[in-house]
């Protein structure tokens, strides 16, 4: 027992990278409980809302009092994990422990002589599957119950009916990954393999339970939200008669979950003549949150949203298959503007915002840049940007005039270090620290609101200057979500220390929801979630954690989001990179599904993928793909940026 305590609390540190939140955090979990009839020895423990150091707190104390853990329930609240257990009478408590895969599956082999595993529960989080393993030491000899996970329901079923003559299946756990409800499940040795159901209807469900109580005992119980956000029940019997009651609405006709003062009512009521056996918790999420549908009713030009793009995958994957070169047979452009003439609103020069400084114009290349530049959706200002430099960032935008392209207007920023830029319809969007800045771009040389993203996140990091791009969608009831990169930065060579430092360092994506919408003053952000980019890593190989810009890109028909990251090498020249992903929902959690990355040579004065990439929609649903040279070159009172645009 020792080493696999050791063990346990060892795993006590990796709660804490844990940073997925559910979409709708204000939702409070809902729980339901099983019972059996009263066991003697009195009344096990019930705790809820733990930190997963209170559960292991708890899981040693009790222990030491002749209780064993029997469940544990994880769930999310504000962001951040929570833990509801149960406890029962009896000695034997055995191992705890949450770990990947690897390190579980190793834990179950090396514990099979003497303990038996009696409850699972999958976490998807940011950092990858997590499985969290309740063990009980064996009351007496015999073998290893089975361990099954990432089956489809019938592949469930299938096992639960080859193991039945020597197993019963005891425990039952469902997760999503990006293509369907998959279930986990624990057998333990012995007969009386019960029934197995899984009913969308709680009336139904709730009629099939009181019918097998004289004969059957229900072992395991799990309520769970369709993407569409009906409610889902699923229960485990065994043959037994001791049966107990579930407790899990204030109805039988109509699904009403109980809070949690209400379930500790029930349990209150019932230590007298049940044992509470098991914890099911959820925390629901209100439609239309379920899903992230965006809205593909816009037409191009409209003042609050963007064209959506037709089969976005084949697009993506037909712009690249052959090889393009953004500066072979993608259209080569230009802008222009006078070095020492003031622009509005701000009177900000040029030869202030953009000429290279320090010893050597390639010093300030290096350092101040080009940050974002995207295509909008006018035909009088086509493009618009942002541009680092000393404490004199700007976001600036282009005007076409005769065929030419000119400098129109030039805002100063609030910091030296402006994100990347976003295009919603009429609006243009930049982050400078914790404030989300709004521009028209049919006002490209007016003043522009400001908007404060609060620091409500699991990090309580807030916008935190949207340094890997940023990008809107407007959905289809009407609010608009805000999808942001941070922090930034793409990734060294693996070199020196600071470089593996750098590469080291944990990328995120978040996502907020403007309620009603993005284009109200009054409008309320809401935090929705956050994702934890996969493939962080010392001397990194492929590019699939880093950012340097982000574009945003719904659907046709379907209504589904894309996200279109862009990064390169940390050099001048080298390898620059899109990376196409799908945002999607699991159990209220919001994921970036990584569909395809394209490697196009970067350039820095023709097209540098890590300053700035975006991609846009044209009128006709096609994507466009754009990027600039990192940092002014051609410099006489008049200056001059070139930048590359191509399509499928």
């Amino acid at each position: 027992m020792s080493p696999v305590k050791r063990l346990a609390a060892g795993v006590v540190l990796l709660i804490v990278s844990l940073y997925a939140a559910p979409l709708h955090a204000a939702d409070e979990p809902v729980f339901a409980g099983l019972w059996s009839k009263k066991e003697p020895g009195g009344v096990g423990g019930l705790f809820y809302d733990q930190t997963w150091d209170q559960l292991v707190s708890n899981w040693k104390a009790l222990g030491r009092r002749n209780q064993y853990l029997a469940d544990v329930e994880a769930y999310r609240v504000a962001g951040r994990w929570r833990f509801a257990s149960v406890w029962r009478m009896g000695p034997g408590n055995g191992a705890l422990l949450l770990a990947p895969w690897d390190d579980f599956i190793k834990v179950w082999t090396d514990l099979g002589k003497t303990q038996e595993l009696i409850d699972l529960e999958v976490l998807d989080t940011g950092a990858g599957r997590r499985y969290l393993g309740v063990w009980r030491e064996k009351q007496e000899p015999g073998g290893t119950g089975a361990l099954f996970v990432g089956l489809t329901w019938d592949e469930l079923v299938a096992r639960r009916a080859e193991l039945r003559d020597a197993q019963y299946l005891a425990d039952v756990e469902t997760y999503g990954d990006d293509r369907q409800r998959l279930f986990a499940g624990v057998w333990r040795m012995g007969p009386g393999n019960g029934a197995l159901y899984w009913k969308k209807d709680w009336s139904d469900f709730a009629e099939l339970k009181r019918s097998l109580n004289d004969t059957q005992r229900m072992l395991d119980f799990e309520m769970f939200q369709s993407d569409s956000g009906g409610w889902n029940f699923l229960g485990v019997w065994r043959v037994s008669d001791r049966a107990g009651p579930l407790h899990a609405s204030t109805s039988n006709t109509e699904f009403k979950p109980l809070t949690a003062l209400q379930f500790v009512e029930q349990w209150k009521k019932l230590q007298g003549t049940g044992t509470l056996t098991g914890l099911a918790v959820a925390v629901p999420v209100t439609p239309p949150l379920t899903t992230l549908r965006a809205d593909t009713t816009c037409t191009f030009g409209d003042a609050d949203c963007n064209r959506c793009a037709m089969n976005v995958p084949d697009q993506f994957r037909l712009a690249f298959e052959g090889g393009h070169r953004p500066w072979i047979g993608w259209q080569a452009h230009s802008w222009t503007f006078r070095g020492n003439a003031g622009y509005p609103p701000d009177g900000m020069k040029p030869e202030d915002a953009f000429l290279p400084f320090g010893e050597g114009a390639q010093v300030g290349i290096v350092t101040k840049h080009v940050q974002g530049f995207v295509r909008t959706n006018s035909s009088r200002f086509p493009y618009a940007g942002s541009h680092s430099h000393r404490d004199r960032g700007s976001i600036f935008f282009v005007e076409r005039d005769g065929g030419k392209h000119f400098l129109h207007s030039l805002h100063r920023a609030s910091n030296d270090h402006p994100s990347g830029v976003a295009v919603l319809g009429d609006g243009l969007f930049v982050a400078e620290g914790n404030e989300l800045r709004r521009f028209r771009v049919s006002g490209a040389g007016d003043k522009q609101h400001r908007y404060d993203i609060p620091r409500d996140d699991s990090q309580g990091a807030g916008l935190q200057n949207g340094g890997a791009g940023l990008g809107l969608a407007r959905l289809e009831d009407g609010t608009t979500l805000l999808i942001v990169s941070a922090p930034g930065g793409g990734f060294r060579d693996g070199v020196l220390k600071a470089a593996k430092e750098e590469n080291r360092r944990p990328r995120f994506t978040r996502l907020y929801r403007f309620v009603p919408n993005a284009f109200d003053d009054r409008a309320e952000i809401i935090f929705l979630g956050e994702w934890r980019h996969d493939g962080v890593s010392s001397k990194p190989k492929k590019p699939l954690a880093y950012s340097e810009n982000l574009s945003v890109v719904t659907e046709c028909g379907t209504g589904r989001i894309y996200t279109i990251h862009t990064t390169g090498d940390y050099a001048l020249k080298g390898s620059g990179y899109w990376r196409l992903s799908r945002v999607e929902l699991h159990a209220g959690t919001a994921r970036l599904v990584h569909l395809q990355t394209a490697r196009q040579d970067q350039h820095n004065e023709k097209c540098h993928h890590r300053s700035a990439a975006t991609v846009h929609v044209n009128r006709n649903g096609e994507l466009e793909f754009l990027c600039t040279e990192r940092a002014v070159i051609k410099w006489h009172p008049t200056g001059e940026f070139d930048f590359r645009e191509g399509t499928r």
